[in-house]
């Protein structure tokens, strides 16, 4: 019966580090506080409330900020000098955030994803390039961006609010809101808020955001969603 019941626990523990935006158990919410603490005592950070992180996440930045109701999934590394995620965001497991990142409310980030606000410098050529000091640009994510499994986003890139980063998207340069990109180098496909790439980049020369433009998506999103959805299958939340 004991053996029985540990295995049960270790399921239920190892269910949630995976997948923590599902509801957890009185003593799994002690157990997390506790680890925060701890996390607490080895860097600067800063928890919103009700987030999670798994003890089985690879979290060493040297100043993280999570807003409320975001998670760390087991797994996944979160690194370097300063990370900020705001409300409701989810880093799935074997995602990896390293650098200078910023994340917006709402940012979905699917498994083996790599955001890397940083790069290695490699102008000397005649010294190795792991000898050469690193830069850091810094990526910023807008609000209510889903970004889909085995992406890669790299250093000095801004990804507008509301876009869908198809999996295995490689993203090189800057994202218009409300855009679906794909490809490697990644492209916008099309515009949520109907229309082409065209579309999105007139959206982001007006800012990208309003009311009207949110009512603009819901209309105009028709069939297109499914294939967003297609695109984007990021293997969790």
């Amino acid at each position: 019966m004991i053996i029985k019941q540990n295995r049960e626990q270790a399921w239920l523990n190892d269910r949630v580090d995976h997948m923590p935006w599902l509801s957890i158990t009185e003593e799994q919410k002690a157990e997390q506080a506790e680890w925060q603490s701890f996390l607490a005592s080895k860097s600067d950070v800063c928890f919103g409330k009700g987030c999670f992180v798994s003890p089985n996440a690879h979290v060493y930045a040297d100043k993280l900020q999570m807003g409320d109701r975001s998670y760390i999934a087991a797994n996944a590394t979160v690194r370097g000098p300063q990370i900020e995620m705001g409300a409701d965001c989810t880093l799935n497991p074997f995602a990896a955030l390293a650098g200078l990142v910023t994340l917006g409310d709402g940012v979905r980030i699917g498994t083996h994803t790599s955001i890397f606000g940083f790069n290695h410098g490699f102008s000397e050529v005649d010294r190795p390039i792991f000898k050469q000091p690193c830069t850091h640009a810094g990526i910023r994510i807008g609000d209510d961006v889903w970004i889909g499994a085995n992406a890669v986003i790299v250093d000095g890139v801004t990804i507008g609010a509301h876009s869908i980063i198809a999996g295995g998207a490689v993203v090189v340069k800057d994202v218009p809101p409300y855009s679906i990109v794909g490809g490697n180098p990644a492209r916008v496909i099309r515009s949520r808020l109907g229309g082409d790439a065209e579309t999105a980049a007139e959206t982001a020369a007006h800012g990208g955001s309003g009311d009207a433009e949110r009512a603009a998506c819901r209309a105009s999103d028709g069939g297109g969603t499914d294939r967003a959805a297609a695109l984007a299958s990021d293997g969790g939340r």
